[in-house]
């Protein structure tokens, strides 16, 4: 990853970036899209994508796309199945505490 996504990425972690796209596919599903500053397209492969899925008792999971913190989907490909989603412990330090996320519990 090059220096430009690395301080991309570490201004993300400080909640201090906004997602370039959010889709709310339903109340229980949403997709946030990040993309590198050189990403010119949603079809560029330079996008780190978080799932958040709500289960009936309110608890919120989030998944990252390929289960890392790279920026190498395409948000084109979110939900084709090209792009696998796992759960992550990692973001705990992306998330408000506010916002009654679980960054891990269902696989």
């Amino acid at each position: 990853m090059n220096t430009a996504n690395t301080l991309y990425l570490s201004a993300i972690r400080a909640d201090e970036m906004q997602p370039s796209i959010v889709e709310e596919v339903s109340e229980n599903e949403m997709y946030i899209g990040y993309c590198a500053p050189d990403c010119t397209s949603i079809a560029d492969k330079k996008w780190l994508i978080k799932r958040i899925v709500t289960n009936d008792n309110g608890e919120k999971t989030i998944f990252l796309s390929n289960g890392s913190r790279k920026m190498n989907v395409a948000w084109s490909d979110r939900k084709n199945g090209s792009v696998l989603y796992a759960p992550t412990t990692a973001w705990k330090d992306m998330v408000d505490p506010s916002q009654n996320i679980s960054p891990t519990t269902e696989p």
